[in-house]
């Protein structure tokens, strides 16, 4: 895996949002719309990405990035992803930290996965 120079993520960054603006995304994939994640080496490296993607992406499009370091992915669930408009969070929907009610599975074979 290489490491983009900021000219060229900066134009990346650029291609993705003329990409969504023109339509061309929803056109391609049927969604209207799209979140980019952007993982790096270092928290350094991560903070001269964020001002580079800042640059190029207007204010209603900087919560669809967020940008971590490789440390995020021994933490799944428990580190925050940095995104463009300031917030933090998780990729995790708060109802997927929910406890499991005991239930099992709904395809009501009680649990065994053999098709027969």
């Amino acid at each position: 895996m290489g490491t983009l120079t900021l000219h060229r993520f900066r134009r990346k960054v650029r291609s993705f949002e003329i990409f969504e603006r023109e339509g061309l995304f929803e056109k391609v994939f049927g969604h209207s719309t799209f979140e980019v994640f952007v993982l790096t080496h270092s928290q350094p490296r991560l903070e001269q990405l964020h001002r580079a993607a800042d640059q190029e992406v207007s204010a209603s499009r900087k919560e669809s990035y967020a940008l971590a370091t490789f440390d995020i992915l021994t933490k799944f669930g428990d580190a925050a992803w940095t995104r463009l408009d300031g917030s933090n969070g998780t990729l995790l929907y708060e109802d997927s930290e929910a406890e499991d009610d005991g239930e099992g599975d709904d395809d009501g074979d009680e649990g065994d996965d053999n098709d027969d």
